[in-house]
């Protein structure tokens, strides 16, 4: 499951402590009985959003009991019958009562264990959640109707009565009657298909046990686009006029499936591999079995391949990983689900890596453990203290989950690793598991104790903080590499303990050394004959940690210019610029016009903007104009907010360059880039932008944010607007966003601050998830306890448990005073601020003084001009000018050199990633 496209859970977690002080410890529920089969039938008429159901449970009785309870919430309940061992038990003794989100059915004489007991329940119900009804409304009357559920993580029970926790697993079989010529879409093999007057039947049969959250059921007017992964049967359906995209979208799904069979060992285990979607999806995708739903934002046509085929497929790679990781092999409760999340995020990596290479795959973990370290808390990955399942659904449980699989990969090598998991598979397919099942099969495959490496990375929290530095001895021949580990926190081990790889390089190769880390601080003395040229710290970044580099400049440049490390070379970069000298500056600035990987390019780009000089000004424009991959002219983009004193010229720059931009998701930032320098042509800019709309209308949400950023309180009617259900919905959570950054801006007591302030709380009701989510958090900045209450009171109605977390955040950071997350912004707010200030003065300073040169000669005229050129010639300080002008000269040509051959060395080097893909 993916939160939101491209977005896992980021922002719903502001507060730096993952527990809020009304969370509760949460185990697995006990079970009365095994689900031996279950049947439902459903009955929608596609004009109203109701359901009529019958369920149907075959259950064996696990313990003696005289009340057997169920999860049904917000259903009516029309009838409960029973059977036991086959004898029919009048309806009269079959009682039952509902309360809250549950059914209890009352047996008298009572069940004894290993009884066998047939269950029928008829109900009624207009769902609230789990079953969602979407169709044509007032602002788009064209819209095609659907209805689709969303399980997971407990809301099955809100359509069917039924055991919804992730441990009960069953064969399940659906019967749907929908709307006649209306297409019906459920787990399993479609058993039939029967077409009357007024309605259409459909019956799904799923024979392979799986989780109530897992069982979906989809309707609409769909096309199916055919496709086979071997002998196995794989479809996509998409609505009549997304046919074009949904074949681009989904055309590499069988390979997909091939490359997932042969990795894990274990072939694709269901009938069937179907993916359908639909619109206002509540999350990005879920791994319902065998039957994937996806929000319809994945469809993409040529002009945004470039830009979206890397999201997209990691979102349908994500989901059909889960087939085997989640579906096939389930957590036994959402406090271990890192084991459903963290291994479909593990398996985008290996799609990316199969795909596009292992530079990149790389540089996609690299950017997943940005995500993490960027969460506002730490906290196991196994967590039982949280209010609601959902909660857990972080990056803690995606993003770090996938880092801690790679470095079970990097620990036990490659056929130990795919051994391990094939093991765990085959051992526990078809059912529960903990955190130990993983650890435990790995041991029996490789006789390998890893409980260490469980205890600090899966059951402890956090992460190493690690500072790096050495010095050469000649004498002894030895680099000495100290490592000290800085982390702190609860439940954050005070020492990791872990081999790290060194990579030494000198001018006649390099050398690999592992190193044991065990202590606080650690000395390592490697052999080292000669000077090194560099020394690289975890090779390859396999350990998840953060660094900080003592290690000198001259190793950093040489990382960044010569190594094929990606991970080192980028944080070469970062560390380079913040050391400022000149020669580390030119260096990244050469990367970012030479390097061969796209990544490090970007990446030298955002580190660029701490440093602002005309001539990083010269080479991040050349990026925007130059750079074939529309993540470098992004960054480079983005990157250029950083020098207002130039903000007119950039600018103008900008909009001219857009006339020929290929990218939305560029323009999308250009727009944001132009309100943050505030230009003088960024209101005009931003307003025409809102006329555009580009992929998933990113072009026109970002304009509303940049209105925001203009800081001008008089826009705030401007962007109201755009808040309303006729706008598209990645707009509607910009334009609520907007409305909280402007208001903050307003003296406290005025009225539109009051105004804004009743704005975002309406919109505490709104029927958009995301939009009560950005209000939550748009109140929360605005800093104004008067919205606590409010808040509250929004929690306690609202029924999506992230919408719930959010607004609870809020309400608790407001009763405190101030936002937390506020606090730490404004100070590194500041500190930004006065970084900045200091290299725009030196750049001011910089370019006087060539102005004031160049001026002296070119204001003059006729022979005025030539005299003071003579007079110039013959000044005492004309050699020195000369000679300044013959080694500019030569720089420019060494660099031109330099940039012909790294050009060479890329082009070779894209040969070979060609040769390995095929």
């Amino acid at each position: 499951m993916w939160h939101f496209l491209g977005q896992r859970g980021a922002g719903l977690y502001a507060k730096k402590s993952f527990r809020l002080p009304t969370a509760t410890i949460h185990y697995a529920p006990d079970r009365q009985a095994r689900v031996e089969r279950l049947g439902i039938e459903v009955w929608l008429d596609g004009r109203q959003p109701r359901i009529r159901g019958r369920t149907r449970l075959e259950l064996s009785m696990l313990t003696d009991t005289s009340q057997l309870t169920l999860d049904a919430a917000e259903l009516a309940i029309d009838r409960v019958t029973a059977s036991l061992d086959g004898l029919a038990v009048d309806t009269h003794q079959v009682e039952f009562a509902t309360e809250d989100t549950q059914l209890f059915v009352s047996f008298d004489p009572p069940l004894n264990a290993r009884d066998r007991l047939s269950l029928e329940i008829d109900y009624h119900g207009e769902p609230r959640r789990g079953l969602w009804f979407v169709g044509p409304n007032l602002f788009d009357p064209e819209r095609p109707s659907e209805v689709w559920t969303q399980g997971q993580d407990d809301d099955s029970r809100h359509w069917f009565p039924c055991f919804d926790s992730p441990n009960n697993k069953a064969p399940t079989e659906l019967t749907a009657h929908v709307p006649p010529g209306s297409f019906a879409l459920s787990n399993g093999e479609l058993i039939s298909h029967e077409e009357f007057a007024d309605e259409a039947v459909f019956r799904y049969a799923q024979k392979i046990p799986h989780a109530t959250y897992l069982i979906s059921l989809v309707v609409g007017d769909y096309e199916a686009i055919e496709m086979r992964a071997g002998n196995l049967p794989v479809v996509a359906y998409v609505h009549p006029h997304q046919r074009e995209m949904g074949e681009r979208t989904f055309e590499n799904t069988p390979e997909m499936i091939e490359l997932f069979e042969q990795r894990i060992g274990v072939p694709y285990p269901y009938a069937r591999y179907a993916q359908i979607v639909v619109a206002d999806f509540i999350f990005g995708g879920m791994e319902n079995t065998s039957a994937t739903t996806l929000t319809d934002q994945i469809l993409f046509d040529a002009k945004h391949d470039a830009d979206f085929r890397p999201v997209a497929e990691s979102l349908i790679a994500h989901e059909l990983a889960h087939q085997w990781w989640g579906d096939l092999v389930t957590c036994r409760d959402w406090s271990h689900a890192w084991l459903n999340e963290g291994f479909a995020t593990y398996f985008e990596l290996l799609w990316r890596e199969h795909v596009d290479g292992p530079d990149e795959a790389t540089y996609a973990r690299f950017l997943d453990l940005e995500a993490y370290f960027a969460e506002r808390y730490r906290r196991p990955l196994v967590e039982r203290t949280y209010e609601e399942p959902i909660e857990l659904f972080d990056r803690h449980q995606y993003e770090k989950g996938a880092c801690v699989l790679h470095l079970l990969r990097h620990l036990l090598g490659e056929d130990a690793f795919w051994g391990s998991l094939r093991h765990y598979c085959e051992t526990h397919r078809e059912g529960s598991v903990e955190t130990h099942d993983l650890r435990r099969a790995i041991e029996g495959a490789t006789g390998k104790n890893l409980e260490v490496v469980f205890d600090q990375w899966v059951l402890g929290a956090g992460h190493p903080h690690v500072r790096v530095s050495g010095a050469w001895d000649v004498a002894g021949q030895v680099f000495a590499l100290t490592v000290e580990q800085t982390q702190r926190g609860d439940g954050v081990a005070s020492v990791f303990e872990i081999p790290v790889d060194v990579e030494i390089a000198f001018e006649d190769g390099v050398e690999l050394h592992t190193v044991a880390l065990s202590a606080r601080r650690q000395v390592f003395r490697l052999p080292a004959p000669t000077r090194p040229k560099w020394v690289i710290f975890d090779r390859g970044g396999h350990v998840p940690k953060q660094i900080d580099s003592r290690l000198p400049a001259t190793m950093l440049r040489a990382i960044l210019d010569e190594s094929e490390d990606v991970v080192a070379a980028i944080l070469a970069a970062r560390t380079l610029v913040k050391r400022a000298d000149p020669a580390s500056v030119a260096c990244v600035m050469d990367a970012l016009a030479n390097h061969a990987f796209a990544g490090v390019r970007a990446e030298c780009a955002k580190a660029l903007k701490y440093v602002p000089s005309p001539d990083t000004l010269e080479g991040l424009i050349d990026a925007v104009l130059e750079d074939g991959d529309p993540r470098v002219r992004r960054a480079a983009i983005r990157a250029l907010a950083r020098f207002d004193a130039d903000a007119e010229t950039i600018g103008a720059f900008l909009i001219r360059h857009m006339e020929i931009e290929t990218s939305d998701y560029a323009v999308a930032d250009t727009a944001r880039t132009i309100a943050e320098l505030r230009a003088p042509q960024a209101r005009d800019f931003l307003m025409t932008c809102l006329g555009r709309t580009g992929h998933n209308h990113v072009i026109r949400a970002a304009a509303v944010e940049g209105l925001a950023k203009l800081r001008d309180a008089s826009l705030l009617e401007t962007i109201a607007v755009r808040r309303q259900p006729s706008e598209h919905p990645r707009v509607r959570e910009a334009a609520v966003s907007a409305i909280g950054e402007l208001a903050r801006l307003l003296p406290a007591g005025r009225a539109d601050r009051l105004s804004a302030r009743e704005r975002l709380e309406a919109l505490l009701d709104d029927s958009w998830l995301r939009v009560r989510i950005r209000a939550a958090e748009a109140l929360g900045r605005l800093e104004d306890p008067d919205a606590a209450p409010a808040l509250r009171r929004a929690a306690e109605r609202e029924l999506d448990g992230r919408a719930r977390r959010a607004m609870r955040v809020a309400a608790h950071d407001l009763s405190q005073g101030a936002t937390p997350l506020a606090e730490v912004k404004a100070v590194r707010d500041d500190l930004d601020r006065l970084r900045h200030a200091q290299t725009q003065i030196l750049a001011r300073v910089e370019r006087r003084r060539k102005r004031t040169r160049v001026g002296t000669i070119g204001d003059a005229s006729g022979g005025e001009a030539k005299k003071r050129a003579g007079d110039a010639a013959t000044d005492d300080d004309a050699p020195k000018g000369a000679k300044k002008r013959k080694k500019d000269k030569k720089r420019k040509k060494d660099k031109k050199r330099k940039k012909a051959e790294k050009r060479k060395k890329a082009e070779k080097r894209k040969k070979k990633d060609k040769k390995r893909k095929k």
